[in-house]
C-alpha cells in the first residue's frame, strides 16, 4: 500500500464524518477552526491515555501481566487516525504533510547531533561568539528587510527612529514576519566576520562555540535557516549555544570558556558577571564595528596564544572596542 494510501482512507471517513455535520469545516475561519483544533486535540489526547491504560504504569495498582499488542497497535492507530483528520480539517495535503515531517526530521536530526557534540565539548578549551552583530550583519539586515517590505519610503536612520518608538507589540509583530520569512539564510556577513573564525581555527586549538538568543524554538523557521547560512558561508565552528541569559547557559554547557565575544552590552555584563572575559564589539551604522572585527582578526593572527591572558588584556585595554 502506498504512504499516501493511508492518508486517503482518512481523509475519506472524515468527509462522510463531516457531511452529518453540515459539510467539512471552513479552515480559514478561525473561530470554527478553533473549535475544531479543540475538539480533534481532546480526542488525540484522549486516545493517547488509552495507548497508556495498555499497561501497569500505576505504581498503586497490581501489574496486569503480559501486554495485548493488538489493543495496543490498535490504540495508536487511533492516535494516527485522528491525527491525520486534524490536518485534513486544518486543510493541509497530503503533500504538505509529508513535506513537513521530513523537514521537521532533518532538524530533529541535527538538533540531536548538536546536543550530543555540545556534551562532548563540555571539558574542552573553547571560544564562544555572538552571531547576530558579532558575525551576522545584524540588526541592519532586518532595518533595510523592515524599510523595502513595509517602509519603502524611510531611510535607515529614519526607520531606526520609528522603531525605537514603535510599542512593544509591534516590534515584535514586525521581528516574528521577518524571522519567519527565511531572509536570515540570505544574511550579510559583518566583513572580517569569517576572517576572524578562520583565524581562532588556525591558531589555536580552541573550540568555536556560537552563541545566539533566536527564539529557535518558538519559530520553525529560525533553526534551519541559521544552520543553512552557517554552511553557506563556510564558517567553522563546532556548537551552538541557543540561549536568552548567555553568561549562565555558556557556563552551563561549558566548563573551560577561555573568552567570548558580544556586541550587546547586557550580554557582556551577564557574560561577565558569570565570570567569562568578553570582548565587546561596537554596535553601530557608521562603519567602526567592521573596523574593530579586522582589528580583532589582526589581533588574533599575531598571537601565539589564544587564551585567558591574551582575551584579559583585550577585554581591559578596549582593543577591539
Amino acid at each position: 500500500m502506498m504512504k499516501s494510501e493511508l492518508w486517503d482512507i482518512q481523509d475519506k471517513f472524515t468527509k462522510v464524518f463531516w457531511e452529518t455535520k453540515g459539510g467539512m469545516p471552513n479552515a480559514n475561519d478561525e473561530k470554527v477552526l478553533t473549535a475544531v483544533v479543540k475538539d480533534y486535540s481532546l480526542h488525540i489526547i484522549s486516545e493517547i491515555m488509552e495507548v497508556v491504560s495498555e499497561f501497569s504504569w500505576k505504581m498503586h495498582r497490581a501489574h496486569k501481566g503480559e501486554i495485548d499488542r493488538n489493543n495496543l497497535l490498535e490504540e495508536i492507530v487511533d492516535v494516527s487516525k485522528f491525527t491525520f483528520g486534524l490536518l485534513q480539517c486544518c486543510g493541509f495535503t497530503y503533500e504538505q504533510y509529508a513535506e513537513e515531517f521530513k523537514r521537521k526530521s532533518t532538524v530533529v536530526s541535527q538538533r540531536f547531533a548538536f546536543e550530543q557534540n555540545l556534551s562532548n565539548l563540555a571539558n574542552h578549551p573553547c571560544c564562544v561568539i555572538d552571531i547576530d552583530g558579532v558575525i551576522a550583519d545584524y540588526p541592519r539586515f532586518f532595518y533595510a528587510w523592515s524599510i523595502k517590505n513595509f517602509y519603502p519610503n524611510h531611510s535607515i536612520k529614519e526607520f531606526v527612529e520609528q522603531y525605537k518608538s514603535m510599542d512593544l507589540l509591534t516590534r515584535e509583530e514586525l521581528k516574528k514576519k521577518y524571522r519567519q520569512s527565511g531572509v536570515k539564510a540570505d544574511m550579510p556577513l559583518l566583513p572580517g566576520a569569517k576572517e576572524l573564525l578562520d583565524c581562532i581555527r588556525r591558531k589555536s586549538n580552541l573550540k568555536i562555540i556560537l552563541m545566539t538568543a533566536r527564539p529557535y524554538a518558538e519559530m520553525y523557521r529560525i533553526y534551519p535557516d541559521t544552520l543553512a547560512w552557517l554552511t553557506k558561508n563556510e564558517l567553522p565552528y563546532d556548537g551552538i549555544v541557543w540561549s536568552r541569559d548567555k553568561g549562565i547557559d555558556t557556563l552551563k554547557n561549558f566548563k573551560n570558556v577561555d573568552w567570548a565575544v558580544d556586541d550587546n552590552p547586557e550580554n557582556v555584563r551577564r557574560l561577565r558577571e558569570a565570570g567569562i572575559t568578553t570582548i565587546m564589539i561596537r554596535n553601530e551604522f557608521d562603519g567602526e564595528r567592521t573596523m574593530n572585527l579586522y582589528k580583532l582578526a589582526e589581533r588574533i593572527h599575531k598571537m601565539e596564544d589564544l587564551g585567558y591572558e591574551w582575551a584579559k588584556e583585550v577585554e581591559s585595554r578596549g582593543i577591539a572596542v
